[in-house]
């Protein structure tokens, strides 16, 4: 009988699963980082920009899924076609409302993400409470649902204002968070390479 744990790699194989250049890593990230960073000055720009690049996204699958209803040959009755057809419909208005006109969207979209934290906020009190007796790290959860709840309020209240800053300031956020990771992994693999030689 094999005793060897076999999902346990050595320190060779987890240096095969980082990128060879560090300095590539770097760089991106970096930029992520600097992208981040004007990205909350200028939020509004990235919430409109965010919102049209999204709406190219959902256009093009409108479109396909339009072709895909016409030219389909699994799509035997009318009823499944329709289907297609009214999806394929509503994803292509979506798009096109999202690319022409950006802020009409962004505060549906903030809509939903307001309500998205709502339910994640009572969600996550409910939880801290129901585990109070039973988990040491039931503050933190109840931290996270409070903060959650407040933000879905703000936002709410804002309305229509906190649209056009929400979703920019969030992807910023985004972006340098993922930048100050890349960063992380490439000095860690710099630091590899220096004990390697």
């Amino acid at each position: 009988m094999n005793t060897e744990n076999t999902n346990i790699n050595s320190p060779d194989e987890d240096k095969q699963h980082l990128p060879e250049s560090w300095v590539a890593l770097l760089a991106l990230g970096m930029i992520m980082i600097i992208l981040g960073a004007v990205g909350l000055g200028m939020s509004v720009t990235f919430t409109i920009t965010t919102v049209m690049f999204f709406g190219f996204f959902i256009l093009l699958a409108g479109l396909t899924q339009l072709v895909h209803a016409f030219v389909s040959d699994k799509l035997k009755s009318w009823k499944s076609r329709g289907l297609y057809i009214v999806t394929a419909v509503l994803y292509t208005l979506g798009g096109l409302v999202s690319i022409f006109n950006p802020v009409l969207a962004s505060i549906g979209l903030t809509i939903m993400l307001a309500g998205m934290f709502l339910a994640v906020g009572i969600y996550r009190i409910k939880e801290a409470i129901r585990q109070q007796n039973e988990n040491e790290k039931w503050m933190l959860m109840m931290f996270t649902g409070v903060t959650s709840l407040v933000f879905a309020i703000v936002v709410t209240v804002g309305m229509p204002w906190t649209a056009l800053w929400v979703i920019g300031l969030m992807v910023a956020i985004e972006l340098a968070m993922n930048g100050a990771l890349l960063v992380g992994i490439a000095l860690e693999k710099r630091a590899q390479e220096k004990e390697d030689i």
